[in-house]
């Protein structure tokens, strides 16, 4: 191709306020284009920017909507279609057909309807997801380039009939947490991390507490008031103590003092705290239903609550040699690592 090159960067959720693991990847994937100069980059999204950014921006409505995420990804593909650029760089995880424009590569997790978890739990969220899942499966491309953040999602995006041809996982700011005083004492307690939503399953967390009868902390931003207040209901009696939207070096701090790591949610594709919590020095306990499971030792995964209670009772004193090991693998996953990564493959595609 002659000329300048445009990369339409596809970031159905840049515009939301609170950031997740999924916004980390947007501002990592746009970073590594910025600092690469491949192309003039095209941000896709669904609501307009509140702030001014240094590249074009397409977007789908005027303003924010909090629900439907799901179709909102839809209908910023849609909006990516009518765009003609030298590449799509697609981080919003939906692998609809874009590569009959374009080169089409795809930074997915696993798709929301193959693995167990919220849209699994009830009728009402079945039926939320049922038309999404329909549509597309009736649209996948089979031709996109497509990157997994773990080899979890990558066997969940291939049992659909679609080709991964790498994993990369995603990008964690372990610098920040890494720590050096694992000769002082660990506080023997609990910390999970995670938005405030039902699919979270933090529910988990507090019957963790409850069988260890252990001090535990559950921080994250708030999504669901009434989800909770559920919480805090079912919790009474037990030392849980709830942290909402905690400044990042408070939770810095709280990360690198406890001493278990416990991550909740059953089918999570990845999780960046659970990197965080290794590279505090911070044994983490996380399900065998995960991607985190194939980056821990396997004695650090669980398949019931009875087993993750019983392992965080074994490791949560102690075990100095294994909390170094975990912080020296941490570094691996640092934000530098999966820039180089992703701007790699870019480049080769683009070029």
């Amino acid at each position: 191709m002659s000329g300048i090159k445009s990369i339409a960067v596809i970031a159905h959720g840049y515009s939301n306020e609170k950031f997740s693991g999924e916004g980390k990847v947007y501002h990592e994937v746009i970073r590594a284009l910025q600092d690469s100069n491949l192309g003039k980059i095209q941000l896709v999204t669904f609501s307009k920017p509140k702030r001014y950014l240094p590249f074009e921006v397409k977007y789908v409505v005027p303003f924010r909507i909090t629900k439907f995420d799901k179709y909102q990804r839809l209908l910023t593909l849609w909006k990516a279609r009518s765009l003609t650029p030298s590449i799509f760089v697609n981080l919003s995880g939906t692998l609809l057909k874009l590569s009959d424009i374009a080169p089409h590569l795809a930074y997915s997790a696993a798709p929301a309807f193959t693995t167990p978890g919220k849209y699994s739990s009830s009728i009402f969220w079945r039926l939320y997801l049922y038309p999404f899942e329909k549509y597309v499966k009736a649209h996948l491309d089979k031709n996109a380039i497509i990157i997994s953040n773990s080899h979890y999602s990558a066997r969940k995006i291939e049992s659909l009939g679609l080709n991964v041809r790498t994993v990369i996982y995603p990008p964690v700011d372990v610098e920040e947490f890494i720590t050096n005083k694992l000769d002082s004492n660990k506080e023997e307690a609990i910390i999970t991390v995670a938005r405030i939503e039902r699919g979270k399953m933090l529910e988990n967390t507090i019957n963790i507490a409850r069988l260890t009868k252990l001090k535990t902390y559950i921080v994250g931003s708030l999504s669901d008031k009434n989800y909770l207040g559920k919480l805090r209901e079912i919790s009474k009696g037990l030392e849980v103590e709830f942290l909402t939207d905690l400044p990042k070096r408070e939770l810095v701090s709280l990360m690198q003092r406890v001493s278990v790591y416990f991550h909740p949610t059953v089918g999570e594709h990845f999780g960046i705290p659970i990197v965080e919590a290794m590279a505090s020095g911070t044994i983490p306990i996380v399900p065998s239903e995960s991607g985190a499971s194939e980056i821990l030792p396997k004695d650090l995964s669980y398949s019931s609550l009875e087993e993750a209670a019983e392992k965080v009772k074994k490791y949560v004193k102690g075990w100095n040699n294994l909390r170094k090991e975990l912080i020296e693998k941490s570094m691996s996953f640092s934000s530098s690592n999966f820039r180089t990564k992703i701007i790699s493959i870019i480049s080769e595609i683009i070029k």
